[in-house]
C-alpha cells in the first residue's frame, strides 16, 4: 500500500484522518464507514484496500502504519494484522473476519 505524498490511497487517507494517535476514535470512524458504505466510493476503496492489507501481511508494515497514524504501539506485523482485522470487524461487521 505504498503511495507517494501526491497520491495517497483511500486506506492511507482514512487511517491518517481518523485513527491518528492524537485523535483516535475507532467507534466513531466505524459508524461513519457503515453509514457511508453504500454510496461512498472512498469507503468502498478503503474496504477493498483494507481487505488486501489483511490478506497480504506486510503490505502495511508497523513502520508504515506509524507514519500514517503516529501510532507506534504495534511492534510486530502480527500485532498490526490483528489491529487491521479489528478495524475491519468494526467498520464492516456484516463481513466480519476472524
Amino acid at each position: 500500500m505504498k503511495s507517494s505524498p501526491e497520491s495517497p490511497t483511500a486506506l492511507q487517507t482514512l487511517l491518517s484522518a481518523n485513527l491518528d494517535v492524537e485523535a483516535y476514535d475507532l467507534e466513531e470512524f466505524a459508524n461513519w464507514c457503515k453509514a457511508c458504505l453504500p454510496s461512498s466510493s472512498l469507503v468502498h476503496d478503503f474496504k477493498s484496500q483494507l481487505q488486501h492489507a489483511i490478506d497480504k501481511p506486510g503490505l502495511v508494515t508497523p513502520k508504515l502504519y506509524r507514519a500514517w497514524t503516529s501510532d507506534a504501539s504495534f511492534k510486530s506485523q502480527d500485532q498490526l494484522q490483528a489491529h487491521l482485522k479489528e478495524i475491519w470487524n468494526m467498520c464492516f461487521p456484516d463481513d466480519a473476519s476472524e
